[in-house]
């Protein structure tokens, strides 16, 4: 084995959490055994990314498992259907807190919705944020991480008040979750939107 070396990464909190919750389920503890897959999801990424289509299929099997309400009609023509329902319901989910909630949700709002429509397991609750912030359709806050919005006004703000006390090089890095870029003027960042195929300028 190579030796193993101490290194600092920021990530996403919910995409650590998923990651830490499948090393306990898989090994029975994460002492010793984070970095361990760390080393082994970074080896599989530089193998062209065999570890991520694989979790895409085990992904959709997931989905499809969690949509049958009955076990006995399951197929696994069902199982590997296409990704155009989870994109659906990501659509649909963010539909539903449009019409139900004002520009600034709380956390608990997001994961209600989430879960009469694409089901109730915190692994699927993590995987449709995730969609919907890749999506461009709802926007999490940089500083205060149980507020969300689906305004991008509102979201600019945010980042502008964020960016003047941590810096346009945080911002960046807030950003690479969603399908955005930012511009600094006059100490003012401009966030660009690209909101599921439509291009919006806060």
């Amino acid at each position: 084995m190579s030796q193993r070396e101490p290194r600092t990464v920021r990530v996403d909190p919910d995409v650590w959490d998923e990651f830490v919750s499948w090393v306990v389920e898989t090994e029975g503890q994460k002492s010793g055994e984070l970095g361990r897959h760390v080393e082994n999801a970074l080896s599989e990424y530089i193998d062209h990314g065999r570890g991520a289509r694989i979790e895409e299929k085990v992904d959709r099997l997931c989905d499809a498992v969690l949509r049958d309400d009955d076990a006995h009609t399951h197929t696994p023509q069902k199982a590997m259907s296409s990704g155009s329902d989870s994109i659906e319901r990501v659509r649909d989910i963010c539909r539903r807190l449009q019409s139900n909630h004002d520009e600034v949700l709380k956390d608990d709002h997001v994961t209600q919705a989430i879960e009469d429509i694409a089901g109730i397991d915190d692994r699927t609750v993590r995987k449709y944020k995730r969609l919907l912030r890749k999506r461009g359709l709802l926007f999490g806050h940089p500083g205060k991480r149980p507020l969300w919005t689906f305004d991008t006004t509102t979201w600019n703000k945010w980042i502008v008040d964020y960016g003047n006390v941590n810096g346009p090089g945080e911002v960046e890095e807030y950003l690479d979750p969603y399908p955005a870029t930012a511009t600094w003027a006059d100490g003012a960042a401009q966030i660009e939107v690209t909101r599921d195929e439509k291009v919006i300028d806060t």
